[in-house]
């Protein structure tokens, strides 16, 4: 994952592993619509958390 300080400045390292690993428990088995939730999800806490600037992520999933 690459993102900017809009999303790592506002939701703790600890939390974004766990919304990954919520969104895509199986990364083997991962399809568009899930890495789509996820960043959904990664760039919702941020502007739960307060998000004032721009956020942005780049998630990618090797299998």
């Amino acid at each position: 994952m690459i993102c900017s300080d809009g999303l790592h400045g506002k939701v703790s390292d600890e939390d974004i592993v766990y919304i990954i690993n919520k969104n895509i428990p199986e990364p083997a088995k991962v399809t568009q619509p899930d890495v789509d939730r996820c960043v959904k999800a990664l760039i919702q806490q941020a502007n739960d958390n307060g998000g004032n600037d721009n956020i942005s992520v780049i998630l990618v999933v090797a299998i």
